[in-house]
């Protein structure tokens, strides 16, 4: 890459860092269960559109997560749910409904099936409580507990996911534009849970590369310290 003046030198580094900085996160949850892992994009502004110098090299950081799948590592934990297919959990936030594909699921003292956060695991028909017993849950959602259906899981399926906004590291919200419906051609795996989509091997070359060239980015700086220091010099002589 190129790079003409200081300015361009330091929209470059500022980019940088910010693909180190998601590089890092994505390490970071390589174990947390539905973990999909963020990818940087920079896009140029538009002429009109370019705030500072003139020189400036502007662009716009665009995060787009990846929602390919992660494999389904078996834990033999009931609770412990997995969706093959295109689907997500509903989960009840603390403002509005969340998706998500981390099933890592509990029950709290009022035996409701929850997030290991505390936040309600929805159903077809709301949150979900479940009597003593012997719980399974089946392959279309269905929970039985001694026998008998309590409540069906609510999956959620988006027309978009990339329009789907990003909650922490494992939930997601919809938008206006991009509605939850119901989930479609999916499985429901219990004692199972889908690991993170991070190949943490290409996530560590990444980080290398990206530390390599946050390292010529300051050799640069310095050589054009240096030379402005020396031109500054001889016009001092030459005065």
């Amino acid at each position: 890459m190129e790079i003409n003046n200081l300015y361009n030198l330091v929209a470059a580094s500022d980019r940088n860092l910010i693909a180190l900085d998601i590089n890092a996160n994505n390490i970071a949850n390589a174990s947390t269960p539905g973990y999909k892992a963020d990818r940087a994009f920079f896009v140029p502004q538009p002429q009109g559109a370019r705030k500072g110098s003139a020189t400036t090299s502007a662009f716009d950081s665009i995060r787009i997560v990846d929602f390919t799948a992660g494999s389904l590592q078996r834990t033999g934990n009931l609770l412990d749910l997995a969706i093959e297919g295109r689907g997500f959990f509903s989960i009840q936030g603390t403002d509005g409904e969340y998706y998500t594909k981390k099933g890592n699921f509990t029950l709290d003292k009022d035996r409701r099936l929850v997030t290991m956060g505390g936040l309600a695991v929805m159903g077809e028909n709301g949150s979900i409580k479940l009597p003593p017993g012997r719980v399974e849950i089946g392959q279309e959602g269905e929970i039985t507990v001694a026998g008998a259906v309590i409540a069906r899981l609510k999956i959620s399926a988006f027309a978009d996911e990339s329009k789907l906004i990003k909650i922490g590291d494992s939930n997601f919200r919809a938008t206006e534009a991009n509605l939850a419906l119901k989930a479609e051609n999916v499985k429901v795996h219990s004692g199972y849970l889908e690991m993170a989509n991070v190949a943490v091997m290409k996530e560590m070359v990444e980080m290398i590369a990206l530390h390599r060239r946050m390292e010529l980015f300051q050799k640069a700086a310095q050589t054009i310290a240096d030379l402005d220091k020396n031109a500054t010099n001889r016009i001092g002589r030459l005065a």
